[in-house]
Order: C-alpha cells, then sequence, then structure tokens
C-alpha cells in the first residue's frame, strides 16, 4: 500500500472473502475511487465488467482498460504466485506492479469484487506516479512478445502502454526513447487519432499535456487508454 492512498475499514475482509469464495487465482482485486483533486472522485471503469459483478474475470486484460483493474494499493497475491513469479524486477522505476500484473494475467486467473475499497490518491503533489520519466528505467516490453503473438487483446493492452510511454518521451524531446516504443506498436490498437498526436511537435504535445491536467482538476478526464 502507498502512503499517499487508503483503505475503508472493510478492505481486507472483502479480499479475504474473494480469496475464499474463488481459491484459485493469481490476484485478487477490490474496487477503488480515485481522488483527482481536494473536491473531486473518478470512479474506474473496466470493459465488459458490471459494476455489481463479483467473481473470476473472462477476459483480463481486455477489461483492463480503460482503467486498470490491478491496482497496487487495492488487490491481494497469495504468496506462493508472489514467489512463483519473482515479485518486482530489480531496476525497474516505473512500471514495476504494471509488469507484474502482466506476468501473472498471461498465466493465472484474476478475481474482482463489487465493492469499493480504496482510495487512490492521484492529486498529492510529488507522488511517484508523477515523476519525471527521464528518471525513470522502464520495464522490458520484449519478454511478452511470444505472448503477444497468441493473444490479440493482450497485444492491444501492452501496445496502449507503449503509446502512453512514447507520448511521455515525445513530449519531453527525447525522440530516440519515444520512437524505440511507438515502432512495435501495432497501429490499428491505437487508432488513428493517436497517430495524429504522436506526430505533433513537442511543443504541441507539452501544451496539451497542460490542458489535461487542468481540466482534470474540474473533473474532466480522457485518456488515450478508451
Amino acid at each position: 500500500m502507498d502512503a499517499d492512498d487508503y483503505w475503508f475499514p472493510d478492505h481486507l475482509k472483502e479480499l479475504s472473502d474473494l480469496y475464499t469464495n474463488f481459491p484459485d487465482c493469481g490476484i485478487y482485486c477490490s474496487r477503488y475511487k480515485i481522488k483527482t483533486t481536494s473536491k473531486h472522485f473518478s470512479t474506474p471503469h473496466f470493459n465488459g465488467i458490471p459494476e455489481n459483478f463479483s467473481g473470476i474475470i473472462g477476459n483480463y486484460f481486455y477489461s483492463n482498460r480503460p482503467s486498470r483493474i490491478t491496482w497496487t494499493s487495492s488487490l491481494a497475491i497469495p504468496k506462493e504466485i508472489l514467489i512463483q513469479y519473482g515479485g518486482f524486477t530489480v531496476g525497474v522505476t516505473n512500471g514495476q506492479d504494471f509488469e507484474l500484473w502482466t506476468k501473472i494475467g498471461i498465466h493465472e486467473k484474476i478475481a474482482i469484487g463489487s465493492a469499493y475499497t480504496s482510495l487512490y490518491n492521484y492529486h498529492i503533489p510529488g507522488s511517484l506516479a508523477k515523476t519525471n520519466i527521464g528518471k525513470m528505467k522502464l520495464m522490458d516490453f520484449s519478454q511478452f512478445k511470444e505472448d503477444e503473438l497468441k493473444n490479440k487483446d493482450l497485444k492491444s493492452f501492452l501496445d496502449l502502454h507503449r503509446f502512453f510511454y512514447a507520448m511521455l518521451y515525445k513530449s519531453n524531446r527525447n525522440y530516440k526513447e519515444a520512437v524505440f516504443y511507438y515502432k512495435d506498436i501495432d497501429k490499428k490498437n491505437i487508432g488513428i487519432l493517436n497517430q495524429i498526436l504522436f506526430n505533433l511537435p513537442s511543443s504541441l504535445l507539452k501544451i496539451l499535456y497542460l490542458i489535461k491536467k487542468t481540466l482534470k482538476k474540474t473533473g474532466l478526464e480522457f485518456s488515450t487508454y478508451n
């Protein structure tokens, strides 16, 4: 659990009940709210998962958008699963949780509860999630290449994250890293609009990110993951 996040009193009980009801899963997730500003909260949504659904997710990588199902402060992993998949990769400083959840999601079932039991404080200044991209060491996407060939939803899911990193690097004028992540994307997975965005000048991308950040403070949100 991150220091700036919050568990509601029933959080651990909900995860325990989920484990009891579905004992053969690799990850157990509760639902969470996001505090985007001091006065605004948003509710994540997942493809194909109804609000009142509790159980094993039919297609984890398809449903793991537009919001992330597996958020670090709202999930539990059986100890034997954590040992089997090796935990976080040493040296990776951003996306190490995303990397581990992907490894587990390829091979194991994922369960989600229907209750909202935790709060992600996105708005706190200086949180790790908003660290400068130039200071980060990212995971190695190539480790999933063979699995992506077998699973189009995994490929689509990872391509959206490749695009996210490519855009961050492009907006910071790190063109070599931007192209490195962008070149492996199947362009149909990101759509024409995102392709146009990537080809905009870095200075304009900076402005668009500032506009997005301002709109987020008013409760208006949009994402490349939609």
